[in-house]
């Protein structure tokens, strides 16, 4: 019977440290930094596209460092295919994603003119680049300095059919005209209504 009763006691025992150290798991998943590289458009510059690098975790990483799969193209200009043929194709040799980051705090980001699409699609076609980050964090003094490593993926191919991704200058300034025709328009029908509940 005693030793019934000390079973009982180291298990409840290891459960409670289990329940322990699963519970700090869970917590120091949620405060780590996670470092990720992902493409945006900027609906201000529809015809630019950008490289975002972003700190989305809740802690400081530090000592940020890049390994691209394959060599990240650069200044890959041109709104059509025959304006990005006339650009040769430059290799990316500078910027965080070569040199690093020291220090980027929760919620920071670093954005880069990557190109547009006619030049980049040229460089990679249906092909993508992963990246892989690797940083450190520290909690606080008493814990050890952690190791984090993520891998994120950059590609041209899924901005076929969007705004970003259609470049022809005819289409936009057609595109552009119709905005401002509807714009007018709602202008002309603001004014006839004003024109029209005026008493006098």
């Amino acid at each position: 019977m005693q030793d019934l009763a000390t079973w009982i006691s180291i298990s409840s025992t290891l459960v409670a440290f289990a329940s322990v150290v699963i519970s700090y798991l869970v917590y120091a998943s949620q405060v780590h930094p996670d470092i990720v590289v992902y493409t945006e458009c900027d609906p201000k510059s529809p015809t630019l596209i950008y490289l975002v690098i972003a700190n989305i975790g809740r802690s400081p990483a530090r000592d940020i460092r890049f390994s691209p799969s394959a060599p990240i193209p650069s200044e890959a200009f041109g709104l059509t295919p025959e304006d990005a043929k006339r650009h040769p194709m430059q290799t990316m040799t500078d910027g965080p994603l070569i040199s690093g980051i020291p220090f980027l705090a929760p919620g920071g980001c670093r954005r880069l003119a990557w190109g547009q699409y006619p030049g980049l699609f040229l460089s990679l076609g249906n092909k993508s680049i992963r990246i892989r980050a690797k940083y450190r964090s520290r909690q606080n003094d008493i814990l050890d300095w952690q190791d984090h490593e993520t891998e994120s993926e950059i590609e041209i191919r899924s901005y076929i059919g969007t705004d970003c991704g259609d470049n022809d200058p005819v289409r936009a300034i057609a595109r552009n005209l119709e905005k401002i025709g509807r714009t007018l328009e709602k202008q002309k029908s603001g004014n006839q209504a004003l024109q029209h509940n005026d008493p006098g």
